[in-house]
């Protein structure tokens, strides 16, 4: 069964056996779609569960864990917990916990928070990652990897390393790049002319 409609609010869980296209989506507990789902805005308690892709025009936010089997595609992600998709596009992604992707988060802007972790490579024009957290590899414009932060490789025309943070791969960059103390990288940073393209 599809479901197609302007509003919809529950303060429970909504279950869709099949594709959903609504403009406002507003569940105070749970969502599964067993297809795709499209939508200018959703707001979700608790969790997202998408079988298919998952469009949302405007904002996108969750309490809790997010998860699409194939793409998300929306303007603003906003999630608490966690977020798992093949491939993220967005202009904003700000989330509390962990990304998973298998082809990286393509987005204008993207936090992680602090403690965080990130699989899957991230590629933005402005990156922040939180304290303590991991994440693989960094394309950037501008990163600012926080304190005590680890990342595999980063590229990034401005790098900014806090305090304690490591880089266990290569470290590139193009303007400028900034160490705080006891930065630990394992391969000399080097400024080049060019920062090579993302892999996916």
């Amino acid at each position: 069964m599809e479901i197609k409609g302007s509003r919809i609010s529950v303060g429970g869980s909504l279950r869709v056996e099949g594709d959903a296209e609504i403009d406002e989506v507003e569940v105070g507990g749970t969502i599964k779609v067993e297809g795709f789902i499209k939508a200018k805005r959703i707001e979700v308690g608790g969790a997202l569960s998408v079988d298919g892709n998952a469009s949302v025009e405007n904002r996108l936010e969750v309490g809790g864990v997010a998860k699409v089997s194939g793409e998300l595609k929306a303007g603003i992600v906003e999630v608490g917990g966690a977020l798992k998709a093949d491939v993220l596009f967005a202009e904003v992604a700000k989330v509390g916990g962990r990304v998973e992707t298998r082809r990286g988060s393509r987005v204008r802007t993207f936090e992680i928070g602090k403690k965080g972790e990130v699989i899957g490579p991230i590629v933005a024009e402005n990156v922040k990652i939180g304290r303590k957290a991991s994440v693989e590899d960094i394309y950037a414009d501008r990163l600012e990897l926080g304190e005590d932060s680890s990342a595999r490789n980063v590229y990034a025309r401005e790098a900014y390393l806090r305090e304690g943070c490591e880089v266990t791969g290569e470290l590139l960059y193009v303007d400028k790049l900034e160490l705080g103390r006891n930065v630990k990288t394992y391969s000399e940073p080097r400024k080049v002319e060019k920062l090579p393209e993302p892999s996916t």
